[in-house]
């Protein structure tokens, strides 16, 4: 399911949609821009096997660049937004989710 940047949840009418973060099989809440979020754990990821000396596997797949549009200085959209409006968005904002993408 899609879900919102900057609070990891899917929209509803009622503002209190699911979390849609999850590690392994466990729902998670975490504080931050999702894009970054996600860098972070590979980052993380990345370290841990690099110092076990391991072979892994990485694949990443960001929700960047793509709707809702939110950088990571947006608001949160209110619960009545529509995550699946494909309007909106502007320059500035897809610039800010590049940015944090890349």
């Amino acid at each position: 399911a899609g879900v919102e940047y900057l609070t990891h949840r899917e929209n509803d009418p009622a503002g209190q949609g699911e979390v849609g973060l999850f590690e392994g099989d466990q729902v998670v809440e975490r504080k931050g821009y999702m894009t970054d979020l996600l860098a972070d754990r590979a980052v993380q990821e990345i370290r841990m096997a690099a110092a076990a000396k391991t072979p892994f596997l990485l694949s990443l797949h960001f929700t960047a660049v793509h709707w809702p549009w939110q950088g990571p200085k947006s608001d949160p959209l209110p619960g009545s937004a529509d995550l699946w409006n494909y309007d909106g968005g502007s320059l500035e904002i897809f610039g800010e989710m590049m940015q944090s993408m890349d």
